[in-house]
């Protein structure tokens, strides 16, 4: 799924919904040679399997003309074309003839086939690596690392629990001669486990020091330290911290000899560093150190990148032993998932998927919280804007519909504003 193409359906004169882009990119995710991306400038494109459609997307479970996005200055619009086969726009069914609005991000599946609406181009820098993805967002975070890669400043990796802060602590480490070594902060509540784990102590420093340890610093010598959940690190040892990364200096604890070490600092934590210096949880002195001349890079949640949810479902299964092969249903229940524990989560859920032998991932073996996301979304009522419907399905549908609630629950609007939006075309 790693290969990309891209289809450009002709220019109209009319100005994009962002004029400083001039189109709308469809990602598709599943279905139709997918992955690709489809680029639509204004006007009106109908998407559809027959023959003189704006966008032909060869799949069987489309219709032939299946529905319509029209896009102007002030919004994209989805149209599902009267006697189409079933659209859904994040999970709810477009009504035959009616509208939806369409955001950046939306996710829409015509037939077995699913894109992802982005108002920015898909980035031309995508690879398999420690920052993958196809999603805008990504290709600002390979950015900020391209700019640390070679360095030895320290760097702050921030992001949700599961966003993948470990890939890119490890690509930060490169090919640095010495180690990488990782120190989960989490479990160093008290100050003095906190400093011996971190520097090493002598025999007897303390109750329970046994023998001379040497810390995590000293076994990253030359490397890189990563110190997940940075956060809890308690207040009083982050002054030794700081130390170490201002001048790699740093001294055992009940040892007074100053120590040299050329560790380069990596931390990261999903912690809101900034409400934790106001609380005095956190250092602010630490904390600009940590984020100087470029060192703060942050990552999105899963949410926020549905299009490379099934590039990380097919890598989890394959790391499983599995295909990676999976279905329209399975692609969309993960895209309308939020997954709060991301990648961590979705590695599980897949995991689940192949139990018992299967090879084609499939909906219903997704936990039932993720199954549930799906039902939820199915029982949404798309409602719509009165703007967003054309005078030429307006009349279609009036002419159809036995009656006025009917007509309205068709084209998704209640019954106020399709008599507005009858009298302002001067219908009856």
């Amino acid at each position: 799924m790693l290969n990309q193409t891209t289809l450009d359906v002709a220019d109209s004169a009319d100005r994009d919904l962002r004029p400083r882009l001039g189109a709308l990119w469809l990602r598709l995710i599943h279905g139709a040679g997918a992955p690709r991306d489809v680029r639509l400038a204004l006007g009106e494109h109908v998407l559809g399997r027959g023959e003189g459609v704006a966008v032909r997307l060869d799949e069987p479970t489309l219709s032939r003309q299946h529905c319509l996005i029209r896009l102007t200055r002030r919004a994209a619009v989805l149209e599902r074309l009267e006697g189409a086969k079933r659209v859904w726009v994040d999970g709810a069914e477009v009504p035959p003839g009616a509208s939806a609005k369409l955001t950046n991000g939306a996710l829409v599946r015509v037939g077995d086939v699913l894109f992802v609406v982005r108002d920015a181009p898909p980035p031309v820098d995508f690879v398999w690596g420690p920052a993958p993805g196809r999603a805008p967002a990504m290709a600002q975070v390979r950015a900020q690392l391209a700019a640390r890669l070679g360095g030895d400043g320290p760097a702050l990796v921030l992001g949700e629990t599961g966003t993948g802060k470990d890939f890119v602590a490890h690509a930060l480490h490169g090919s640095r001669s010495g180690r990488f070594v990782p120190l989960d902060c989490s479990g160093l509540s008290e100050r003095g486990l906190a400093r011996a784990e971190l520097f090493g102590a002598r025999k007897g420093a303390f109750t329970g020091a046994i023998d001379d340890t040497w810390g995590v610093v000293s076994q990253a010598a030359k490397g890189t330290l990563f110190l997940d959940e940075i956060g809890d690190l308690p207040v009083d040892v982050q002054p030794l911290l700081l130390r170490l990364i201002e001048y790699g200096t740093y001294h055992r604890v009940g040892d007074s000899q100053v120590r040299e070490a050329a560790v380069r600092v990596v931390a990261a934590t999903h912690m809101d560093l900034d409400a934790a210096v106001e609380h005095g949880q956190f250092r602010l002195d630490l904390l600009a150190r940590l984020q100087a001349k470029g060192g703060l890079i942050r990552l999105p949640p899963l949410r926020e990148r549905r299009e490379d949810l099934p590039d990380w479902a097919e890598h989890f299964a394959r790391e499983a032993g599995g295909s990676g092969r999976m279905d329209a249903g399975f692609v969309e229940a993960i895209a309308l998932y939020p997954w709060p524990a991301n990648l961590r989560e979705l590695s599980a859920a897949v995991q689940q998927a192949l139990a018992d032998g299967a090879d084609l991932l499939t909906a219903r073996r997704l936990p039932e919280r993720v199954r549930e996301a799906r039902q939820a979304a199915r029982r949404q009522v798309r409602r719509v804007s009165s703007e967003e419907v054309s005078e030429q399905t307006l009349r279609a549908v009036l002419a159809a519909a036995p009656n006025l609630r009917a007509a309205a629950d068709q084209l998704g609007l209640s019954r106020d504003q399709l008599r507005r939006l009858r009298a302002k075309h001067g219908l009856t």
